[in-house]
C-alpha cells in the first residue's frame, strides 16, 4: 500500500464519488469500523474501495475522518508503520486546521498513540494519549475520555510503570460501567490482569480475565474472545497447567486466524509454544515459536518480535543447536537495543555469554558478561525505584479493590430495589385490572389510594418525563390500550391519553383530578379536548365511546 493508493483525484474517482452524499458515507465508515472487529482484512478492502471514491480536493471532516479509519484498520493487519506515516502525513492539518472536527481529532490521536506504542515509541505514544484525554475532558465526550484512560494505561504498563497504569485502568473502569461499555469493561479488566499477573498475583488476574471473557463471550467469536482465552491460557501456563493452557490457546489461535488478526494469533503460538517445551515436545514448541516470529516479521512489532527470537533460540539450546540459538539471540540483541529496553538487553546478554562459554569463546563471552553486567545494574536501579513505591501501590491495590467491591454492592442493591418497585407496580397493576374486570360498570372509587401510589403528583419541572413513566405504568394495567388509542388520534397529547385510561376504568373526573393533583375544571377542559379531537358528539358518552375503540 502507498499513501497515494488511498485518495485518488482522478476524474473517474470524483465521478463515482458523486453517488455518494456524506450521509451514505458516514454510514459506509461506521460499517466498515463495525466489520474490523469480525474481519480486518476484510475491513482493509472495502475502506480502500471508499477512499477510492472519494477525490481529494477540496478536503472536508468526512474525508480525514476516512483516513483515520484507514489507519486504524491499518494496526488491526498489523501495519503500524504505515498507520503512524498516514498520520504524520495530515497531522498539521488535522491539529491546526478548522476543516478538522472534534471527531476527526479524536480518531487522528488515537490511532496515532496505538502505532507509536506498537513501535515501542512509548514516550511520544502517552503524548498523544494525553492529548486525546484532554481533548474529550474538553468536549465533555466520556466514551472518548474513557479511551483515552484506558490507553494510557495500556502504555504506561508497556512502559512497566504499573501504580500508574492501574490508577488510569481503575478510572476507565469506573467510567465504562457508568456508560454501560461491555467492550471497555472487558478490555479494561483484561489489561488489569497484565498488570497483576506482571506483580506475580495469578489470583487477580485470573479473575480479572474470567470477568472480560464473560462479557466477551455475549459478543459471539471474534478476536476479542480469543484474546481472553489466551490471557486465561497465560495465567494457567504461569501456574504450571499447560495441558489446560492448551486447551485454551488452540481454539483461541483459530478463532484469531479465522479473524485475520496476525497479534493476537501470535501471541497464541507463542503460548502454545510454551506449553508444548514445558510439556517436553521441544521440537512442537520450537515449531509453534517459529511460526509466531514469522507473524511478528510480517507486523514489525518490535518489543514481541525481540521476545519470538529469544523463545527460538532457547529451543535451539534445548537441541543443542547452539549456532542457530546464537544467531536469533544476536537478532534479539541488535532489536532490544533500537527499542532501548534494558531487561531484555540484560536477559539476551546473559543467555549470549553462556552459549560463548559453551563454545569455549572466553573473549567473546568476557565481552558479553560485562554487557549484561552494565544493562543488569540498569534494570535494578529502575527495579529499585519501582519497589520503593510497591508497599504504597499494594495499599492503593486493596484501596481500589475494595471500593470496586463496595460499587458492586451498590449497584446490585439499587437493582434488589428498582426490582421491588417493578413487583409492586405489578402487583397493584393486578389488583386494579381484577377490580375493573369485576366491577366493570361501576366507579373504582375504593382503588383511588393504589392509583395514588402508582401515580405520584405531577412534577411540573419535568412533565414530559412524569407523564412517559405514568403511561408505562398504565400498560400494565390496560395492555395495548394507549398504543391502540394513540394509533387511532394521533393528535392526543400524553395527558390526553392518561385520562382516556382513566375513563376507560371508569373512574370519574372528580376522582382523576383528586389522583393526579389537578383541579376538576382542568380535567372537564381536557375531556372537551378529548372530545373534539376523537370526533365524539355531545349526545354520546365520551366514556361509553373509549370502552369501544379498546
Amino acid at each position: 500500500m502507498t499513501v497515494h493508493a488511498m485518495s485518488s483525484d482522478s476524474s473517474d474517482g470524483r465521478r463515482s464519488s458523486d453517488a455518494l452524499n456524506p450521509e451514505m458515507i458516514a454510514l459506509l465508515l461506521d460499517q466498515i469500523q463495525q466489520l474490523r472487529e469480525r474481519d480486518p482484512r476484510m475491513a482493509l478492502v472495502h475502506c480502500n474501495s471508499l477512499l477510492s471514491r472519494l477525490p481529494s480536493s477540496p478536503i472536508t471532516p468526512l474525508w480525514l475522518l476516512a483516513q483515520m479509519t484507514y489507519a486504524h484498520i491499518l494496526i488491526a493487519v498489523g501495519r503500524a508503520s504505515e498507520a503512524l506515516q498516514l498520520c504524520e502525513r495530515w497531522a498539521r492539518t488535522i491539529t491546526h486546521a478548522a476543516v478538522a472536527d472534534d471527531r476527526v481529532r479524536s480518531q487522528f490521536y488515537a490511532a496515532q498513540g496505538i502505532a507509536r506504542t506498537y513501535l515501542g515509541q512509548l514516550d511520544s505514544a502517552a503524548e498523544s494519549f494525553y492529548r486525546l484525554l484532554e481533548l474529550a475532558q474538553r468536549t465533555g465526550n466520556q466514551r472518548d475520555e474513557c479511551r483515552a484512560l484506558l490507553n494510557l494505561g495500556w502504555v504506561h504498563t508497556c512502559m512497566e510503570k504499573f501504580p500508574a497504569a492501574l490508577g488510569f485502568f481503575s478510572r476507565a473502569l469506573v467510567l465504562s460501567q457508568q456508560l454501560h461499555l461491555e467492550t471497555a469493561q472487558a478490555v479494561t479488566l483484561e489489561n488489569m490482569g497484565v498488570v497483576y499477573g506482571a506483580l506475580g498475583n495469578d489470583e487477580l488476574a485470573l479473575k480479572n480475565y474470567q470477568q472480560a471473557y464473560e462479557l466477551r463471550r455475549r459478543g459471539g467469536y471474534t478476536v476479542s474472545l480469543a484474546q481472553s482465552m489466551l490471557n486465561i491460557a497465560v495465567v494457567h501456563n504461569r501456574q504450571g497447567q499447560h495441558r489446560k493452557a492448551l486447551t485454551l490457546a488452540r481454539p483461541a489461535r483459530k478463532i484469531a486466524h479465522r479473524c485475520r488478526d496476525i497479534r493476537v494469533e501470535a501471541y497464541c503460538l507463542t503460548a502454545m509454544g510454551r506449553s508444548y517445551s514445558s510439556l517436553g515436545f521441544t521440537k512442537r514448541g520450537l515449531a509453534m515459536f517459529q511460526a509466531a516470529l514469522r507473524l511478528w516479521q510480517q507486523i514489525q512489532y518490535k518489543p514481541e518480535l525481540c521476545m519470538a527470537h529469544t523463545n527460538v533460540a532457547e529451543m535451539y539450546r534445548q537441541l543443542d543447536l547452539i549456532e542457530q540459538a546464537q544467531l536469533h539471540l544476536e537478532q534479539a540483541y541488535r532489536i532490544a537495543n533500537e527499542i532501548g529496553e534494558p531487561s531484555i538487553l540484560s536477559n539476551v546478554c546473559e543467555q549470549l555469554y553462556r552459549i560463548a562459554k559453551q563454545r569455549c569463546s572466553f573473549d567473546e563471552a568476557l565481552g558479553w558478561l560485562e554487557k549484561h553486567h552494565q544493562w543488569y545494574i540498569s534494570t535494578t536501579h529502575r527495579r529499585k525505584e519501582e519497589d520503593s513505591s510497591h508497599q504504597m501501590m499494594m495499599e492503593a491495590i486493596a484501596k481500589l479493590s475494595r471500593e470496586h467491591e463496595d460499587y458492586r454492592r451498590h449497584i446490585a442493591e439499587l437493582e434488589a430495589l428498582i426490582e421491588d418497585q417493578r413487583q409492586q407496580i405489578k402487583r397493584l397493576a393486578l389488583e386494579l385490572t381484577s377490580n375493573n374486570r369485576d366491577h366493570t360498570d361501576q366507579p373504582i372509587a375504593h382503588q383511588l389510594e393504589a392509583f395514588q401510589q402508582l401515580f405520584p403528583k405531577i412534577e411540573q419541572h419535568d412533565l414530559n418525563a412524569w407523564l412517559d413513566q405514568a403511561l408505562q405504568r398504565m400498560e400494565y394495567i390496560l395492555p395495548g390500550f394507549i398504543r391502540i388509542f394513540a394509533e387511532r388520534f394521533p393528535s392526543l397529547t400524553s395527558m390526553e391519553l392518561l385520562i382516556c385510561a382513566m375513563l376507560r376504568l371508569q373512574l370519574q373526573s372528580k376522582q382523576i383530578a383528586d389522583i393526579l393533583g389537578l383541579s376538576a375544571k382542568t380535567i372537564y377542559r381536557h375531556r372537551e379536548h378529548i372530545r373534539a379531537k376523537c370526533g365524539v358528539g355531545r349526545g354520546i358518552s365520551l366514556v361509553t365511546f373509549i370502552s369501544s375503540i379498546s
